[in-house]
């Protein structure tokens, strides 16, 4: 991977170089309104792009400004912020961990070239657990930021490529091996615990409650409950695209479906979702996050977009970073 990381690095550089020598247009610009993936922490958002990690400032949601961009070489896929860092999910390039003392300007601090292609993080404590796409589940040492280290791995069944940290639990999104669970009161040793594959391609999680929701891909979206020790499918939705992303908000499920839009469900009844609204974007949905009367999409190359769902029947744009509707 090491060769791989070089040869993105030089390329991205030899961009940089030509767009200075230009002294004009800015030729990383529209790789940055490819939005894959968010998170939000207000009164900022941070944007993974084509182009690496955007920062967008959303006091004001109506016009949302660009006020950082860390390039990144092959663009970047995932973005998790907890505890004042946000760790970086640069597919082929692996992961990179960023100080955020100061939330507007993001510093790299350290990055671990992973053999898979990193797609989501989460952090618990001073490890990092990255979803690695065919190579599963890594799990880092980052007691030292500035060099990370590799204290475990868990293989993949599917193809994993996303991760959720809930206390001493993990939830992976493996692909077509569904959704899996591991017990890492021991970070260097996880355990599994159970696995529910039911059919689709598990790609995003969310927990809701007792519940846990996912982004089955073509399957749309399923809803896990616990029943004893084990795990089940008690309710699920259909989409006519691929469900990318989910999060959740009191009794309602928001799910990202690709070029369907946004789609919101009540989820009062778990074992029977039923829609309440959609978004219907120009470009396809990859992500959405929500936090209060706010929906935020990763609206590919649309960029970012931010709703107003206080009536969820209803969504109505707000405001778009990177791009104009």
């Amino acid at each position: 991977m090491r060769t791989r990381y070089l040869s993105r690095t030089l390329t991205a550089v030899a961009v940089l170089a030509a767009t200075a020598a230009a002294g004009a247009e800015d030729r990383i610009e529209p790789l940055e309104k490819r939005a894959i993936d968010l998170a939000v922490s207000e009164p900022l958002v941070y944007v993974a792009a084509s182009a690496g990690l955007v920062t967008y400032d959303i006091s004001k949601p109506e016009s949302p400004s660009r006020v950082k961009r860390f390039t990144l070489p092959g663009g970047t896929l995932g973005v998790t912020v907890s505890n004042g860092l946000a760790g970086v999910s640069a597919g082929p390039a692996g992961f990179y961990l960023a100080s955020l003392a100061n939330p507007e300007k993001p510093v790299m601090q350290g990055n671990f070239d992973t053999p898979g292609a990193a797609w989501s993080s989460a952090m618990a404590g001073s490890y990092v657990f990255v979803a690695d796409g065919s190579a599963g589940l890594r799990v880092l040492d980052a007691t030292v930021p500035g060099s990370l280290s590799e204290i475990a791995a868990v293989e993949s069944r599917g193809y994993s490529r996303h991760v959720l940290v809930d206390g001493s639990d993990l939830l992976l999104a493996d692909g077509a091996a569904g959704v899996r669970a591991f017990d890492i009161s021991r970070p260097d040793q996880p355990k599994e615990i159970w696995s529910c594959d039911k059919g689709g391609d598990a790609r995003n999680i969310a927990l809701c409650g007792e519940l846990i929701l996912v982004a089955n891909g073509p399957a749309g979206l399923s809803i896990l409950a616990r029943k004893g020790e084990g795990i089940g499918v008690i309710g699920r939705a259909a989409t006519n695209d691929v469900a990318r992303g989910v999060d959740a908000a009191g009794k309602m499920a928001f799910l990202a479906a690709s070029e369907e839009g946004l789609i919101i469900f009540d989820i009062s009844d778990p074992a029977k979702p039923a829609e309440l609204g959609r978004f219907k974007p120009e470009r396809a949905v990859n992500r959405v996050a929500v936090s209060k009367e706010r929906a935020y999409l990763a609206n590919d190359s649309a960029g970012l977009v931010i709703l107003d769902i206080k009536d969820p029947a209803h969504p109505v744009i707000l405001g778009v970073g990177g791009a104009q509707y």
